[in-house]
């Protein structure tokens, strides 16, 4: 019976321990230009910069982060790209690439992204 109260103790301090941790999970969004060109990648990471020395591995043109916002969830993503959804490339090969051809349109994506900021990390 002690044994059974221990393991129960343990549990209900892991649930609490790793719903803390997922209340502090941060993520940034991200708006990555690509040099040269109108084309634009907007994404999440935990590690924007790794994020971008990797899609740079790939591609012959020098890739910049132009814009990073901090945001709770990964659901904020998605609702950039809805944002953006009409200026969308097709350039063969990730689907969260954007043609924003003008400054306007970058700062709608900008926009979009700064909605999405969570409020707590502004201070």
């Amino acid at each position: 019976m002690e044994q059974l109260l221990r393991n129960r103790k343990y549990q209900i301090h892991w649930i609490r321990r790793t719903r803390f941790r997922a209340a502090l999970r941060v993520y940034t969004s991200h708006l990555i230009h690509e040099a040269n060109t109108t084309y634009y990648k907007v994404g999440h990471s935990k590690n924007p910069t790794e994020r971008c020395r990797g899609l740079q591995t790939g591609n012959p043109r020098q890739l910049t982060r132009e814009h990073e916002v901090r945001v709770r969830d990964k659901e904020a993503e998605g609702r950039v790209l809805e944002a953006l959804q009409e200026y969308k490339a097709d350039l063969g090969g990730g689907t969260k690439w954007f043609r924003l051809d003008t400054k306007a349109r970058v700062n709608e994506a900008k926009a979009a992204m700064n909605n999405e900021k969570w409020p707590d990390l502004l201070h």
